[in-house]
C-alpha cells in the first residue's frame, strides 16, 4: 500500500482523535458550566462569566466540531479548531514551565494534538474518508431551501391544520421528496 492510500486513513484517525479530545471538552461546558467559568478566570483572565454565555460558547464549539468531524468547509472547521486549540494551549504556558509539578504533566499533551491539528489543516484537501464533500453539502443547501420553500407556500395554504396533520397525509415517498 503506497502513502496516498494510506494518508486518508491516517487523517480520518487523527480527525476522530481530536474531536474527541474536543467533543469532552464540549460536553464538560454543558455538563459543567461552573467549571469552564473557573478554566476562563485562571487561564484566560475572564472572572464571572455567566453560565448563558458558557451554554452559548458551547452550542458554537458543537457546531465547529461537528462541522470537523464530518469534513464540512474544511477550511473554517479545521482552521477554528486550530484556533481554538492553539489558544488554550498557550493559554496554558505557565504550566509548561514547571512541568514536574503535578498536575502540570498532562498539560504536555496538548503540544501533539495541537501539532495534530496543523497537520489536519495543512493537508485537509487529502483528508476525504468519511467526509461531506462539497457536491453532498450543496446538494443538501438545496434540498433544504426546497423544504423551507415549500413549506412556506404550502404553510400560507394550510395555515389552520397542525404539522402532523399536515405531513400525515402524505406517503413516505412523497414526504421525502
Amino acid at each position: 500500500m503506497n502513502t496516498e492510500n494510506r494518508l486518508p486513513l491516517a487523517l480520518l484517525l487523527l480527525r476522530l482523535s481530536v474531536f474527541l479530545v474536543m467533543f469532552v471538552w464540549t460536553v464538560d461546558k454543558f455538563v459543567e458550566p461552573q467549571h469552564a467559568s473557573k478554566i476562563m478566570a485562571e487561564f484566560y483572565s475572564l472572572s464571572g462569566v455567566a453560565t448563558a454565555v458558557i451554554y452559548l460558547l458551547a452550542v458554537i464549539e458543537v457546531a465547529i466540531i461537528l462541522a470537523f468531524l464530518f469534513g464540512f468547509a474544511k477550511r473554517w472547521s479545521y482552521g477554528l479548531v486550530l484556533l481554538l486549540h492553539g489558544i488554550s494551549t498557550l493559554a496554558s504556558y505557565q504550566k509548561y514551565l514547571n512541568p514536574l509539578q503535578p498536575p502540570n504533566l498532562l498539560f504536555f499533551a496538548a503540544i501533539p494534538m495541537l501539532a495534530a491539528c496543523f497537520v489536519l489543516y495543512y493537508l485537509r484537501d487529502a483528508d476525504v474518508l468519511w467526509t461531506i464533500k462539497r457536491a453532498a453539502a450543496i446538494e443538501l443547501k438545496s434540498a433544504l431551501k426546497l423544504i423551507r420553500d415549500d413549506y412556506r407556500i404550502k404553510g400560507l395554504v394550510t395555515q389552520a391544520v397542525s404539522l402532523s396533520e399536515y405531513w400525515g397525509r402524505f406517503s413516505w415517498s412523497e414526504r421525502l421528496r
